[in-house]
């Protein structure tokens, strides 16, 4: 959005609402499509045990843990793909295909920077030739301005789980 249009910018997960969004004077859309999600190799997870097994003593009615049990909860990291755009009716259609198209080239990417000994390097590898190829394809196929390609990373804790 321009510094002189004041039009405010709408959230859409899917894009059959963008035509009625550009004519109620909305001057953006915001589009999300979660990408990837992995377990945080660099953090350590949660941890807790409790009491899965009981036993009753004799006829003294107390109760003794017999067996416990430990559960782990991971960090895991959610890629998303993040687009502003005008609106328009035909986004998702395109969001959707270059996804695809992207995906491919994000994961060769990552492959090759692997296979020469990169390590870490080759997420960042995946990630930005995801972005640059996504970025290519999805300006290509639309007539609207984009006004904005991103992956961004948010991380959150998962679920309890056995460990």
């Amino acid at each position: 959005m321009n510094k002189t249009d004041r039009r405010p910018t709408a959230f859409v997960h899917d894009s059959s609402h963008a035509k009625s969004l550009n004519a109620l004077g909305i001057a953006s859309a915001h589009f999300e499509k979660e990408i990837a999600v992995w377990r945080d190799p660099s953090t350590p997870p949660q941890t807790r045990t409790d009491c899965c097994e009981t036993s009753e003593i004799d006829s003294t009615g107390v109760i003794v843990c017999t067996r416990y049990c430990t559960d782990c909860q991971w960090m895991y990291v959610h890629a998303w793909l993040v687009v502003d755009i005008n609106p328009s009716a035909d986004v998702e259609a395109a969001i959707n295909h270059c996804h695809d198209q992207a995906a491919a080239a994000g994961l060769v990417g990552g492959i090759i920077t692997a296979a020469l000994g990169g390590g870490g390097a080759a997420l960042k590898a995946a990630i930005d030739s995801y972005v640059g190829y996504f970025t290519a394809c999805f300006t290509s196929s639309i007539t609207q301005q984009v006004l904005g390609v991103r992956v961004d990373t948010r991380p959150g804790w998962g679920n309890w789980e056995g460990c």
